[in-house]
């Protein structure tokens, strides 16, 4: 949907609606139809899981949409199924899952704040996201079992993480390394 588009909605029957998007300029017309759930809409665990995704995050990454999509686009030439996100001192990285051929890795044109933190995601989920984001948005970390949240205007989405034993991190040398040195004898 895109600013010019006329959005209609209305109802056939008890639990059907329909939603028609047209633009005259750009020749859509589009109908979509969807069935209504039996039961009640989940609103309170949803707005719950917002507001923990909100409170919780522990690192903040500020970043146009457009650069986002750039290196979305650039880590899953390689074809993976899974992104990795990763804030690091107050810097934003990403990555794609390592494959036989290599790895994508790219620096983000984004300002980090807040601890170091990272988690895998669903590469079609970020990318679902930052497509629907014009301008600047806002991501947070909760951490790589919360879930992560992006805002921007009245727009929020919410991304659970990948969890697996698999998954490792693509920047090890973000990680301190500790050599243990030899005990000096003092004469």
């Amino acid at each position: 949907i895109e600013d010019r588009d006329t959005v209609r909605m209305g109802t056939t029957g008890v639990n059907r609606a329909l939603f028609q998007i047209r633009n005259s300029e750009s020749s859509k017309n589009l109908m979509l139809a969807t069935v209504t759930v039996d039961g009640n809409f989940p609103a309170a665990q949803i707005k719950t899981l917002i507001g923990d995704a909100r409170t919780n995050a522990v690192a903040t990454l500020q970043v146009q949409q457009a650069s986002l999509l750039q290196s979305i686009r650039m880590v899953n030439a390689m074809g993976t199924q899974s992104t990795f996100l990763k804030a690091v001192n107050s810097v934003a990285k990403i990555a794609s899952a390592e494959t036989e051929t290599g790895q994508g890795r790219n620096i983000l044109d984004a300002t980090a704040s807040g601890e170091n933190a990272q988690a895998w995601l669903s590469a079609m989920y970020l990318k679902r996201a930052a497509e629907a984001i014009k301008g600047e948005l806002i991501l947070r970390i909760t951490s790589n079992t919360k879930p992560l949240m992006i805002e921007a205007g009245n727009f929020t989405s919410v991304i659970m993480p990948m969890i697996s034993d698999g998954f490792k991190d693509p920047f090890p040398e973000d990680e301190a390394i500790a050599i243990s040195l030899p005990e000096m004898a003092m004469a």
